[in-house]
Parts: structure tokens; C-alpha cells; sequence
């Protein structure tokens, strides 16, 4: 919160975020200061603190974001379509293993305010924030979207899909936060991945690189970040000498286990005791904290995506109980929390020098399951094409 922000020993460093965000939303023409409309709901607004941390743990950045309470938007009215899409963990990884395999240079760049860029059809207005409220009881009319907003994430790719369509990009089919950008010949020399305001560039060429970060430094304000190096939580090391690339999150493993409570726990060697299961209540216990066990199973959901696949199956199980936990489900959830203290340095490594051929394991249980009796199949077909009913 703003107060408690203000109360903090590093006040000076929170307070040069906040007029920095209040700079950017001034030479970005976010708003309009316009008398109280009579007619229409008022957003909320808060500030939003969060420190940047590197993969050490040290400050790179304070950032403040004024964001909109969206709750208190009006569906039909101030928004309609909110959807938008987001890279894939397993776009990335794909980028990064071609990356080690053809010697790819792979760059990385951040874009300021991303949110700001893009321009809202709806008219919103928005209650300005504590501290910094201009006089006469105006309010601020919304031109472009701002973080909180029901549809900023939406707008914002929209903005940024049109400017890489015409850049000469075409979106990928399976992930459409994936852009790719061929030669007049058809040949592959650029492919673009986008997490929010993050952009991955990958290519065989570096002037190519260099071409796509102009361009995109003409249309908005960027931060060339150099060579991927750390991405959403994820620690990126290449050996070119070794022709591998590998991606570490054990800052984030460290970081969440700290958050849940878990950061001396005993560490142990399997994620689960030999066939768990977890019967289904119908209501929850009284004093489990559902929403601190909701928490839990998406920051294990994070790292299973990123670089720990082996904890997929718990993350299936718990993710099942999310609505109804009990003791019993969250002991198993500490028992996952103890395997990860305990392999919390494990990377996934891409290595050109590995065998290429495709290795899959596939496993199946015949009823087991003790709340409805259902099986666990899984088969490949001629195609090679991993199927799950």
C-alpha cells in the first residue's frame, strides 16, 4: 500500500518510482483531466510497489505501477473482451533448444509501460490515486489502457501483434504470442517471442537482430536487455563452448519456499510416497487456508512449466482439491515443498552434442483413482503424436 511504502526506510527510492510512473503517463498522453462525470461509475486506482531482483537476489529497480481496481469496472461498459494471449513455457524452451542446436544468438528486450501503448475504444474514468489527486475534484478520462484494466492485456497485444504484421512477421498458428519473419526465398532469419513487455529475438544472424530492435525502438520505448539472460523467474546460462543452454529458477524456487513457509524444510528425494492418493471432501477443513493452498499449487504449477516437469503429476493431484483442502492434502503439498528444497538446482539443459532422437516415457494405472475409479492412459500413435483423453 501507498502508506506503508511512504513509512518505509527506502521512501526516497519509492517515491522517485512513483514520479517516474506519473512522467511516463504524462509524455504517453494516458489521461485527461475532465470534470465528475454524472453518468458513469468512477474506477478505483491503488499503487502497486514491487522490487526487481536479479537471479542473486540483489535490487536491480523499484517500480511502482498506478493501476485501476478492476473490480470496479462496469462488463458491457467499460469493457468487453478481455482475453490475451501470453508466451508459452513451451515456446521459449523450443526457442532455446533450436537456439543451442543451430548456434542461434538469442536477445532480449523489455518495453516500457507496455500497457500504455495501447489505445482504449471505451471510455473509463478513473478516481485518481492517493497522494497525487488534482484539485476541483476533477478525474482523469482514460485515452490509453493502464495496468488493473479488465482489457489492457488485450489491447496491448493487439498494439503490438499489428506493429510486428507490419515488420513483415507472421503469427504462429500454435502459439500466438510467437512471431516469425522469413526471407523472400522462405528461409526462417527471425523468430520473436513476447511475455507482456518481454520480447524475446532469436536468429542465425545478428544484423537481423539489430534490424528488428530498430524498428521496434521507432515505435515504442524500449530497453535493450543484450543477450537473454533472465527471463519471467527463469535464469538463462549459455556455454557456447560447450554448445548448451540451460535455464535455472532457483531463485524463484528459494524465493517461494520462503513465501509458503517452507525454506527449512527437511529436503527429501521423491515429490510423493509410493501410489498417493487424496480423497476428495466435500467442503473444506476449517483451518486450512484455501486461498494460501491455491497460492501454493500455482507457484509449484510455475516451476513444473519452467524446469521441473517432474512434478506434473502432484501438481495434477493437488490441483484437484484446490476448492475443498484439507490437512491431508496439505501435507502431500509439504512433502512437494520438501522435494524442492531439495532439487531446487536442478536445470533443464539444451545441448547440441545430445543424441537428437525423441525419447518419451508413458505410464497408466487401471482405476486407482479412490474418489470416482477413473484410469490414467497414454498412448503415442503412428504419427508420433502424443495424444491424452
Amino acid at each position: 500500500m501507498y502508506e506503508d511504502a511512504m513509512s518505509r526506510p527506502d521512501v526516497a527510492e519509492w517515491l522517485a518510482a512513483c514520479t517516474e510512473e506519473l512522467q511516463t503517463f504524462e509524455r504517453m498522453e494516458v489521461y485527461e483531466e475532465v470534470d465528475r462525470p454524472r453518468d458513469r461509475k468512477i474506477v478505483g486506482s491503488k499503487w502497486v510497489f514491487r522490487i526487481k531482483r536479479g537471479p542473486d537476489g540483489e535490487i536491480q529497480k523499484y517500480k511502482a505501477h498506478l493501476v485501476t481496481k478492476g473490480f470496479t469496472q462496469v462488463e458491457g461498459i467499460d469493457y468487453d473482451e478481455t482475453f490475451a494471449p501470453v508466451m508459452k513455457f513451451s515456446s521459449l524452451q523450443t526457442v532455446l533448444a533450436l537456439a543451442a542446436k543451430y548456434d542461434l544468438e538469442v536477445h532480449q528486450m523489455d518495453v516500457k509501460a507496455a500497457y500504455l501503448n495501447g489505445v482504449l475504444e471505451e471510455e473509463i474514468y478513473l478516481d485518481p490515486l492517493t497522494g497525487f489527486k488534482p484539485g476541483n475534484g476533477k478525474v482523469w478520462r482514460l485515452d490509453k489502457s493502464i495496468y488493473g484494466t479488465w482489457q489492457g492485456g488485450r489491447v496491448w497485444y493487439k498494439h503490438i501483434k499489428e506493429e510486428f504484421e507490419a515488420l513483415g512477421y507472421a503469427r504462429s498458428n500454435t502459439d500466438h504470442s510467437v512471431f516469425l519473419k522469413h526471407d523472400e526465398n522462405g528461409k526462417l532469419v527471425c523468430i520473436v517471442t513476447i511475455y507482456v513487455d518481454d520480447i524475446t529475438l532469436a536468429s542465425n544472424s545478428l544484423n537481423e537482430i539489430k534490424k528488428a530492435k530498430e524498428a521496434l525502438n521507432l515505435t515504442f520505448d524500449m530497453t535493450d536487455l543484450g543477450e537473454i539472460g533472465w527471463i519471467i523467474g527463469m535464469q538463462v546460462i549459455r556455454d557456447r563452448a560447450r554448445k548448451t543452454i540451460t535455464i535455472s529458477q532457483e531463485r524463484y524456487i528459494k524465493d517461494i519456499l520462503e513465501k509458503h513457509g517452507q525454506q527449512n524444510a527437511c529436503p527429501i528425494s521423491t515429490p510423493s510416497l509410493l501410489n498417493e492418493q487424496l480423497e476428495k471432501l466435500k467442503d473444506p477443513e476449517a483451518d486450512v487456508d484455501i486461498h494460501q493452498y491455491q497460492s501454493a499449487v500455482g507457484a509449484l504449477m510455475y516451476a513444473m512449466l519452467g524446469t521441473h516437469p517432474d512434478l506434473a503429476d502432484m501438481v495434477r493431484i493437488l490441483s484437484q482439491h484446490t476448492v475443498t483442502p484439507g490437512k491431508a492434502h496439505v501435507n502431500v503439498l509439504n512433502h512437494v515443498f520438501q522435494y524442492l528444497q531439495a532439487t531446487a538446482h536442478h536445470t533443464l539443459r539444451f545441448d547440441r552434442n545430445e543424441p537428437r532422437e525423441l525419447t518419451g516415457f508413458i505410464d497408466a494405472d487401471w482405476a486407482t483413482n479412490i474418489n470416482d475409479r477413473h484410469s490414467i492412459l497414454g498412448y503415442v500413435d503412428a504419427h508420433g503424436e502424443w495424444l491424452r483423453p
